[in-house]
């Protein structure tokens, strides 16, 4: 009963120190983010290591020829000191590939650093007993290094640095112990001081590489916690607009990849805050498959407004053109219906984007069919429908992307309505068939005196694709300067592209075909290996085979 029972704390106690020394939840934040960030602070702790300790070994070798005795190197504990320089670029060399797991890594971690801590016991034990009592500060220097720049780079709790470091300290401990009991005898007091000494430096070390880490790994843990929000993660930054910054998210739960927009802290001001709500209350009502969805909206414990909506990978109008050029007519037509159904929608319930622009169109992959159009960021939506709490659109204020406005957004803003956003789809369509805004300028004066005075040119003029005359005219006419001159809704605009006789459908092979080739380019993706090798055939003559099997 009694050797079961301490068989059963034998156990716990080597299930509580590998828990402890090779533990997983030593990284804060993500299992993904986890995993990478200590990866690359582990390749970088061991980098330390070896330049700490190759620069030592260099330097005993400039001693060495300083003073002529070369024999000194071939003393045992230099070759330990080589192989703890060995060791560090062994554990750089393995931590430098990606696919280590995280429990890969803490092993080769602490085994690394206990690598070190017994190379430098054994330099110490190996050392002859006059040379140690010189030398023992700068061997417990050297594992005080080692111990602390572990505690500032690798993430790690205070107990877990704290333990390693205890375990670390017994190999230099026991050298120390050994060499100044052997000189006691004859020596007497001040060499048991002279261990003393050392070991409380030791001591001291340790400790302090234990509060290290327990600051330092406490202030990641709260950046952790300020990159959270709610039961969402977030992860790299995707971009940033007029009224907040985009980042990647997931939801703790159901982890699907969402987008998560962030109001600037530099301007949650009352009113911005109240715009960016309204944004969300806004385009929340839109149920459009071509306009972006949102599926969450909220604030932080600071006061930070956010909303999540769904993460679109894909590719906006701006790299779409920027990265393959013009683009043909018939494609050009798919896009602007999409873009069109979502406006009408938008339209009938009196809001206005206000912000239609190439790089607010995103096309990605919905349910296998690819060159789906997303319009995003409403954040220059305004409402129509005479809702006193909605009425704060900033009136008198210049808003939106000047290549894209309406001429009535610069002259009179307070009263653009839909056909605003039919101009700027139509600078939109110019600028995929002509792969150049409508207009261009040195300065934005020019460019809203070209909005409001200078006829375009047709698209054609500049086009390196062909364009054909039906859709060139409906272009040009959403680019009239009166908006009563503009078709007078989306749903009227929608209609006329539906009515192009001359243009050639856009199929969704042509979408995979591009996708698969040419959009694999523009968006910086490797080309797929390609498995259409040529193949051989062998000639087996199965008689012969026959003969064999039965010899």
């Amino acid at each position: 009963m009694l050797r079961r029972a301490m068989g059963g704390v034998r156990g716990v106690i080597k299930r509580s120190l590998w828990s402890g020394l090779f533990g997983l939840g030593s990284v804060p934040g993500t299992e993904e983010e986890g995993h990478e960030y200590l990866r690359r602070r582990v390749s970088l702790y061991f980098q330390v290591l070896f330049f700490i300790y190759a620069a030592v070994y260099c330097m005993a070798v400039v001693l060495v020829a300083m003073r002529g005795s070369w024999p000194a190197l071939a003393h045992p504990a230099r070759w330990v000191h080589a192989g703890v320089i060995l060791g560090a670029l062994a554990g750089w060399y393995v931590t430098r590939r990606a696919d280590r797991t995280v429990r890969q890594l803490a092993v080769v971690e602490v085994l690394g650093t206990l690598t070190v801590a017994i190379g430098v016991g054994a330099f110490g034990l190996l050392q002859p007993a006059a040379q140690l009592e010189k030398d023992d500060l700068e061997l417990v220097l050297a594992l005080s290094q080692t111990l602390i720049a572990r505690a500032v780079i690798v993430p790690s709790t205070a107990a877990r640095t704290l333990g390693l470091g205890i375990v670390c300290a017994l190999p230099l401990t026991g050298a120390l112990y050994l060499a100044g009991h052997a000189r006691a005898p004859s020596t007497g007091l001040p060499s048991v001081l002279s261990v003393i000494e050392a070991l409380t430096w030791l001591t001291i070390s340790v400790v302090l590489s234990g509060m290290a880490s327990r600051v330092i790994f406490g202030l990641r843990r709260r950046v952790a916690q300020f990159a959270r929000l709610g039961q969402y993660t977030l992860g790299e930054k995707l971009g940033e607009g007029g009224m907040g910054v985009v980042y990647r998210a997931s939801h703790g739960m159901l982890r699907r990849p969402t987008a998560l927009k962030l109001l600037q802290p530099e301007r949650s001001g009352a009113r911005a805050i109240a715009r960016f709500e309204r944004e969300v209350q806004l385009t929340a009502t839109l149920t459009h498959p071509n306009i972006v969805a949102i599926y969450d909206f909220g604030r932080t414990p600071d006061g930070i407004f956010y909303y999540v909506m769904e993460y679109l990978d894909g590719l906006d109008l701006e790299a779409l053109v920027r990265g393959d050029g013009a683009q043909p007519a018939g494609r050009v037509v798919h896009v602007l219906k999409q873009v069109a159904g979502a406006l009408a929608e938008a339209h009938g319930v009196g809001l206005v984007h206000r912000d239609i622009k190439p790089a607010n169109i995103l096309l990605c992959e919905r349910g296998r069919s690819r060159d789906f159009a997303k319009v995003v960021d409403f954040g220059l939506v305004r409402d129509l429908s005479g809702s006193p709490a909605m009425a704060q659109s900033m009136i008198g204020a210049l808003e939106g992307t000047p290549l894209y406005m309406a001429p009535e957004a610069f002259a009179t803003p307070d009263r653009v309505d839909g056909r605003a956003d039919i101009y700027a789809l139509g600078a939109v369509a110019y600028y995929l068939l002509a792969a150049r805004p409508v207009f261009t300028a040195v300065t934005l004066m020019g460019l809203c005196e070209a909005h409001l005075k200078t006829p375009p040119q047709s698209p054609s003029e500049h086009s390196p694709v062909p364009v054909p005359r039906k859709l060139e005219a409906l272009v040009l006419a959403c680019l009239k300067k009166g908006p009563e001159q503009r078709p007078q809704s989306a749903d009227e605009l929608l209609t006329a592209l539906e009515a192009l006789d001359d243009v050639a459908p856009w199929t969704p092979a042509d979408a995979r075909s591009w996708w698969a080739g040419r959009g694999r380019a523009v968006r910086g993706e490797p080309a797929p290996v390609r498995e259409d090798l040529p193949s051989r055939t062998v000639a087996v003559d199965m008689r012969e085979r026959e003969d064999r099997a039965v010899v």
